[in-house]
């Protein structure tokens, strides 16, 4: 008789024959891998929901401000016009999990991913408490419809939502920041449409998607695990199946005929979030989870037979070739990766900390009675810094009845754009081009910058002179 986890190889064990879903029930799993998951998985959600709150020198760990251009990253403050620095962080990021793909297969799906992290931390924790065991929760979705099952339901519901409010509220924050956040709840959503119209849609999105949708985001829409084949090879290390040493399979258990160490006892089908059999081989669904590790390692243990029939290991180990740790891929990777570590330390590191734009006025000049000629102009100041900084204005060169007016002193906070107006007069004559210097101060530091060279509109230039 064959089992109902015995399913064809033509087909994913999350759908029928007709290609409807088929929802899966995944039984808890305990073991050195759960274990240390489980250790992982909290920290990284007490990172993921901390990243907006933690500040360093005043300044968010991580603030994506796209409206206002504005962007912190670990303390460093970046505008819209470090576009490259922006890049650099970036490519990092995707060329470190490139790199850590190709050495370790997709860990960062099974041990890092949100969604990952998110589902088995929280989510799947909130539908045992609530609905019980993997077998209890089948039962449930078979029963009809009775209070106690709506009960039951409607509070996994309920949860979940409360669970997705306080996600989605530190999603928000890494966009407005965590101080604009908070000054936002303590108002009504009718003041801010646009976050408070935000906030619901990824609530229900995240519940959905977290409580409902879960292994079919990561088999149908999540494009990483289509790219896996590409970044990894037979070298990488992974979670495998020992073909060798399990197979032919043991149908019976009676049977004196002879077989491997593989029961077939489809425990890791059992415990696997995707429904993949991973004795058919590396596959797109595997997200390298290590439940089946686990399930599998306490199966053998019983058996009285050595653990390690389902461990991590390489394709080429497993068949008894050499694996080398660094191979071609590998070397290439970490070379692309040592560029884009350089280019990013270079840039940061010869990045000013102020920077001066001289934008033109409306008006191109204006002509006193006494023959001075005003010019205005706006200034746009960038503190780079993570601490507000007083600004004192200099115009070079300075040419003898030249002189300016502006607001006294200049104030700018940490990581913030200050615009100013700036009026230039001088006397109707020539006018050389002219600069901008801006000595700044904060309570630890005192830098400078000058702006490019710019021209006053003197109204010779237009064939007047009053």
């Amino acid at each position: 008789m064959s089992s109902p986890f015995d399913l064809p190889e033509e087909r994913l064990a999350t759908t029928t024959e007709t290609g409807a879903r088929v929802k899966l029930y995944p039984a808890d799993v305990q073991g050195q891998y759960r274990k240390a998951r489980t250790i992982v998985g909290y920290a990284l959600i007490l990172f993921f929901l901390s990243l907006p709150w933690i500040k360093i020198h005043g300044s968010p760990l991580l603030l994506l401000d796209i409206v206002h251009r504005h962007f912190s990253i670990f303390g460093f403050q970046f505008r819209g016009e470090d576009g490259p620095i922006i890049f650099f962080v970036l490519g990092l990021f995707i060329l470190t999990i490139a790199t850590v793909t190709s050495l370790w297969g997709r860990v960062w799906c099974g041990w890092a991913c949100p969604q990952t992290v998110f589902i088995d931390g929280v989510y799947r924790r909130i539908e045992r408490w609530v609905e019980g065991s993997a077998h209890s929760r089948r039962l449930l979705d078979k029963q009809p419809w009775t209070g106690d099952k709506i009960r039951k339901k409607a509070t996994k519901i309920l949860l979940y939502l409360a669970a997705s409010l306080v996600i989605t509220h530190s999603f928000l924050a890494v966009f407005v920041g965590g101080d604009q956040l908070l000054s936002m709840i303590q108002m009504s959503p009718l003041h801010n449409p646009g976050p408070a119209i935000m906030i619901l849609l990824s609530t229900l999105f995240i519940t959905a998607e977290f409580g409902i949708f879960r292994e079919q985001f990561c088999i149908i829409a999540c494009p990483y695990g289509r790219l896996q084949s590409v970044l990894q090879d037979d070298r990488s290390t992974v979670v495998l199946y020992d073909s060798k040493r399990g197979e032919p399979r043991k149908s019976d258990r009676n049977s004196k005929a002879p077989s491997g160490d593989c029961i077939n006892c489809y425990r890791c089908v059992q415990v696997c979030p995707t429904g993949v059999d991973i004795r058919r081989g590396l596959q797109l669904e595997c997200i390298q989870c290590t439940a089946c590790i686990d399930a599998c390692d306490a199966v053998m243990e019983k058996q009285g037979l050595p653990k390690g029939l389902i461990r991590y290991d390489a394709i080429d180990t497993a068949a008894g070739k050499r694996n080398p740790f660094f191979k071609i891929r590998t070397v290439i990777y970490l070379s692309i990766l040592s560029v884009f570590f350089a280019g990013l330390i270079y840039a940061v590191s010869h990045r000013q900390p102020l920077r001066v734009e001289v934008i033109r006025g409306t008006m191109p000049f204006q002509i006193s009675e006494d023959h001075i000629v005003t010019n205005h102009f706006r200034l746009h100041v960038y503190n780079r810094k993570t601490e507000t900084a007083t600004f004192k204005i200099r115009i070079l060169p300075e040419t003898q009845g030249l002189s300016w007016v502006i607001p006294q002193p200049l104030l700018v906070d940490g990581g913030e754009q200050g615009i100013f107006d700036l009026f230039i007069r001088f006397p109707e004559s020539e006018i050389p081009p002219l600069q901008i210097k801006i000595d700044a101060t904060t309570h630890d530091d005192v830098f400078s910058v000058t702006s490019d060279p710019f021209r006053v509109v003197n109204p010779a230039e237009f064939g007047s002179s009053e």
